[in-house]
């Protein structure tokens, strides 16, 4: 058995700190036919990271598929999903753009975040889409549009602000 330790300049935390003294572990010279194990902070969050990756495109990729089929079943019509799909997207890439932006990764609340999202930006286009119908023309459809949005965003902002207390 031999044991090699690694130890790393930043905290293990420190995403790109991590990064670079899991590489610089994995680069020891190892003899052929001996088996190499890592563990320790390092390790475990370039694994987490690359784990947070996988989620955020599965749980996404979930999450807007079953928000759209929702929508279609709700309206009865397949155009219907260009209406919810481009808003969500937009709002989903600009929430994951921004939180790169700001903290320079994604973490596993950005996925949750991501998911948040998708369902709760799926109002706007409910209320747009249902008042379209109902009206039959955008240029009667915006006018009216104000209040119910409003609202939908009221609520919106309301479960944001409900996550303020929390440390995360």
């Amino acid at each position: 058995a031999l044991l090699v330790i690694v130890n790393g300049r930043a905290k293990p935390h420190d995403v790109h700190a991590a990064r670079e003294t899991y590489e610089a572990a994995q680069r020891v010279a190892v003899p052929p036919g001996v088996r190499v194990s890592m563990t320790g902070g390092y390790v475990v969050r370039v694994e987490t990271e690359k784990q947070v990756k996988r989620d955020l495109i599965g749980t996404s990729a979930i999450s807007l598929v079953g928000v759209l089929l929702l929508f279609v079943v709700g309206f009865r019509e397949w155009r219907a999903i260009l209406f919810a799909f481009v808003p969500v997207t937009v709002g989903r890439v600009l929430t994951l753009g921004f939180t790169q932006v700001v903290y320079g990764h994604i973490s596993g609340v950005s996925v949750v975040f991501s998911v948040m999202v998708v369902g709760l930006g799926i109002d706007f286009p409910v209320q747009f889409y249902n008042r379209w119908r109902a009206e039959g023309h955008v240029g009667k459809t915006l006018p009216g549009l104000g209040p119910p949005l409003l609202f939908a965003a009221l609520t919106t902002t309301a479960v944001m602000w409900a996550l303020v207390p929390s440390r995360l």
